[in-house]
Parts: C-alpha cells; structure tokens; sequence
C-alpha cells in the first residue's frame, strides 16, 4: 500500500511538471479583448474590496450570470498583482493543475486502476482544448466550477464508501460553491446518478432520484435564475435567424467536430465559425451527422450496455457538453472551453482501450504506451503551440484570420486589437474589409465610427453611426455616439436629440447621461446638467466614470 502511494505521488509530480512544461509561455501573455477588458482591466467591481463591492458580487448578476466566486477569484488576484497578467495566469494554472490531480484521484476511487487514473488526468492535463480554459484570464469561471464540481463527486464517494456526515456536508458546500462559480455545476445531480448506477451492485433509479432531490432542486433554482439572468441580460437575442431545427443540426454536426478535435487537436481557435455551405448542405449535413451519431449509439447500447464503466464514461460525456450545443444565437458551431470538463469521458474511453490493450496479451505493453507517449508527446507540442496564439489580443485574431480566412467578426475584433495599440490605420483597414464582406453587420459601423470618433473625423464618423442605426434602430450606443459628435459640431439641440433617444433606448446608460449633462452645461442650463451627473452616478455607483462624475458634480452642481 505504501508502495502504491509513492508510485501515485511519483506519477503526480511528474504529470505537473508536464503540465507545467506545456504551459510555460501562459506567463508572456498579457490581456486579451475577449471579455477580458469587462471582468478584469475596467470592471470596478473586482479592484476594490470592501462591503459594497462584496455585496454586489453575491446580490447580483454580473453579465447576465450569477457568479459571486469567480469576482472573488479574481479580486484577490488584483489585490496581490494589480492588472499583472502573470499573476492572473498564475492563478489559472494553478486551478487546472489541481484540477488535474482531483481527476486522478477522481479516476482512482471510482475505476481502482492505476493504468487508468494516469491515462486519462495526463490526458485532461495536457491537451490543446483545454488552453482555452486556462490561458484565458476570463474563463476562470470553468476553472472555479470543476475544482468544486470534481471535490464534491470525491466527497460524495467518499461518502459512499464510508458513510460518514462530513462528506456529505463537504459534498453540499462544493456542490454550492461549483454552482455559483458556473451554472454549468447544473449536471451534478446527474452525474452523481450515473456514479451509482455505476457503484451499486442492484440500481433503482427511482430511490437514486428520491436521494439526490435536494440537489436536483438546488439545480432547478440556479437553471430558472441562469435563464431569468440571461434573458434579462439580453443572451438569448437570436442574431443568427438560424431556426431551432437548423441549429439542432448545428449540435449533430459540431458532436463529431469535438471528437474529432478530441482525438486530434489541429488548427485550434478560440472562434469556429458555423461551416462554409451550411447553409446550401444543410440537409447532408444533418443527415450525415444523425446517422453517425445513430449509428454510435446502437454501437454502444449493442455491445457496451452491460458495462457499466462505458456507460458512466459516455454519461459524463454527455450531459457536460449537452448544455453547449444548440448555439442560442452566436454564429458558432463550438468552442474548445466547452469540452471542459466533459473531455474527461472521452479521454476514459481512450483509458479503457489502452488499458484493454496492456491487459490482452504481455507483449502489447510496451507497444501500447510507446504509442500512448508519442501521442502525450504530440498534444502537449499542440498545447505549447496554442499557448501562444493567447499572447495578446493580435496574436489571438490573427490565428483565428490563418486559421478561418477573413471572417467579418474576427476581422473587427482584430481591428479591435490594432485599435488598442494605436495602430488606427491596420484597424481601419479591417473594419473596411469587413464591412466589405458584410454590409449589413451594425457592429462594425459602430466600431469603426468610434475610430474615426477618435481621430477626430466626425462627418466620417457621423456617416456610420447612422448607417449602424439603418441596420439596428436599437443601437442606444450610435444614438449616444452621434449625440456625441454633434456635440463636437457644436449642434447642442441635435446632440440632445440623440442623446434623449439613446436613454429612452437604455434608460440606465451612465455614458449618455454623461453626455446629455455636458451638453446641457454647453447650453448654461446647470440645474438640468446636474441633474443628468447625479444620476449618471446613481445608476453605476462601480464604474470605472466615477471619478469623472464627481467632478463633474463638483464643479457643475456646487455653483
């Protein structure tokens, strides 16, 4: 026994090194314009920490999603680091080193071999569709919720194997702490059926869901809250008119992608477009991606249906990537986060054939794990590789443009990126080629309004925020723009035409308020500027303006 557990440490010791080894260049990289700009470099809510900051993570929404321990995460790496992005990245590896050794362990209490347990967290550790996860300052939400997620499935056979109350008290509080760090946690309760389907000897379902109720109920809630949270935040709004059969079509298909993708991590980026002739191959596609799925299922129910390993294997699989698949309204067929950590159960059925292979004949051993290095070997290059592609907000576009050709969507986020760097000729040259592509794509006349904004060409900039508003009447943000630049032209009574429109639209929009309440100072009409800062100030006591409202009270209100 003890000589088992030093092999187990020798081998957990030697997986960080790997994971350590692939994941060397994480400490070059810096932010990236992939919603790190809104959870970490301008969000206000995670550079400060005292009693309102904390009450706003765990009372509210943040971007439509309720995520209290992912703003504390993150508020205790800036309080040791500032906005250093090594210490952020730091963080993330540590969590998915951890990770890595809770699905060693995980593999151990539940299948008792060696061979599997080493097969599967090397597995998990070191392969390419997992950098997104952890290279990603932002995606420490995926990191936060499967740390919990894998502890309470431990405590809970742990639970299982003992008996004892503790377990099932540390089962509860992972269980909540994975939940508020993702709703993905959702699964849980599943997963914890398919773990006793797998362990008992004689399975009734209906006393297994009678047992499991309170967490199918806590699971219930945060599905209704996620979905309310969402809806409210606007994540539901279908910008692909993709119609529900399509985008079931979208999920067979992209189901093969991931496997593919799983067993061979080529061409990785962090934006997988809906395929080129979707749209005219749509029902090849469906049907193509039906059968096979079709045909793996029989496959599975004709050969694999009385073994139980499979089944939790494939189970797990499952319900982990089928929250992901029907896009609700992104143009995108998948993402390499999304397999995190439902990766597991395929990387377990690699373990199974591998394991098979060691045990059929003495003579395949050495065979099968020269073969199994040199694929160890071949993913963890693909990791180090994709590690870089996150260096910064250019690199990251850029291989999506290799990877794709000129998508309009990463074409203005890669004009996002040179915008950054005040490279504004390479961004406007983007935002044109885009454009180019799809004219009827408002963001990009926004954004490419708001660099002529910043150059100063406002009849320019003028020109495309209208057109912006000809595609999405809505746009509280080309009405505030255009307030804006009237305001440069010294247009006051047009500047507040479009700023009244811009608040009617977002009625809690700090930026038009802002806005209006300069320009009614513009007009010598104090009172109603003040009135516009006071509430400017009221509506986002945590914005990175509030300094400037301040001010703006200051000198404005106190006359």
């Amino acid at each position: 026994m003890m000589n088992l557990k030093k092999k187990n440490i020798g081998w957990t010791l030697l997986g960080i090194f790997a994971i350590v080894i692939v994941y060397i260049p994480v400490f070059k990289n810096g932010f990236v314009n992939w919603d790190d700009d809104v959870y970490i470099l301008n969000n206000p809510l995670i550079q400060s920490m005292n009693r309102h900051t904390v009450y706003a993570w765990f009372a509210q929404p943040f971007l439509g999603l309720y995520q209290p321990f992912v703003l504390l995460s993150l508020a205790m790496d800036f309080y040791f680091s500032g906005l250093n992005p090594v210490g952020f990245h730091f963080t993330n590896l540590i969590l998915h080193i951890l990770n890595t050794i809770l699905v060693f362990k995980l593999m151990e209490l539940l299948f008792k071999k060696r061979n599997i347990s080493i097969i599967v967290a090397l597995l998990f550790g070191l392969h390419a569709m997992q950098v997104e996860t952890v290279a990603w300052a932002t995606e420490r939400k995926n990191l936060l919720f499967v740390f919990f997620y894998l502890g309470g499935l431990i405590s809970y056979i742990y639970h299982l194997n003992s008996g004892r109350k503790r377990f099932v008290i540390a089962m509860y509080f992972l269980y909540l702490a994975s939940l508020i760090s993702k709703a993905s946690a959702v699964t849980f309760p599943v997963v914890l059926l398919f773990t006793d389907y797998l362990i008992a000897e004689k399975f009734n379902l209906k006393k297994a869901i009678h047992d499991k109720l309170s967490f199918f109920i806590l699971a219930f809630i945060m599905g209704l809250l996620t979905l309310w949270f969402h809806y409210q935040y606007g994540s539901f709004e279908n910008t692909t008119t993709f119609t529900l059969a399509e985008r079931l079509g979208i999920a067979g298909n992209a189901i093969l992608v991931y496997i593919y993708k799983l067993l061979l991590p080529l061409n990785l980026t962090t934006y997988n477009p809906i395929p080129v002739g979707f749209y005219t191959h749509y029902m090849s596609l469906v049907g193509g991606s039906m059968a096979v799925l079709l045909l793996a299922g029989f496959l599975i129910y004709r050969y694999f249906r009385t073994n139980k390993k499979v089944i939790w294997a494939i189970g797990f699989l499952i319900v982990n990537l089928g929250l992901f698949l029907i896009p609700p309204g992104v143009p995108v067929q998948l993402s390499d986060r999304y397999v995190y950590p439902a990766a597991l159960g395929f990387f377990l059925i690699i373990a199974f054939v591998l394991d098979w292979g060691i045990h059929r004949n003495p003579k395949f051993r050495i065979p099968v794990w020269s073969i199994f290095s040199i694929y160890l070997l071949f993913i963890g290059f693909q990791t180090f590789q994709q590690v870089k592609t996150w260096q910064s907000s250019l690199t990251l576009w850029n291989r999506v443009v290799n990877v794709h050709g000129d998508l309009p969507f990463a074409l203005m986020q890669r004009g996002n990126a040179f915008k950054e760097v005040m490279d504004y000729q390479s961004a406007l040259t983007d935002y044109s080629k885009a454009i180019d592509i799809d004219p009827e794509y408002a963001r990009l006349y926004e954004h490419r309004g708001h660099l002529l904004n910043l150059e100063k060409k406002y009849i320019a900039a003028r020109s495309d925020f209208k057109k912006a508003i000809k595609i999405n009447p809505k746009s509280h943000f080309s009405q505030c723009s255009l307030g804006f630049i009237y305001r440069q032209m010294n247009k006051p009574d047009s500047a507040l035409y479009h700023l009244n429109l811009a608040i009617k639209l977002h009625p809690a929009y700090t930026t038009a308020y802002i806005n209006r309440g300069k320009t009614y100072t513009d007009m010598n009409k104090p009172e109603a500027a003040c009135k516009d800062f006071k509430e400017a100030l009221s509506l986002t006591p945590y914005s990175t303006e509030k300094a400037e409202i301040r001010e703006l009270i200051r000198s404005v209100c106190n006359k």
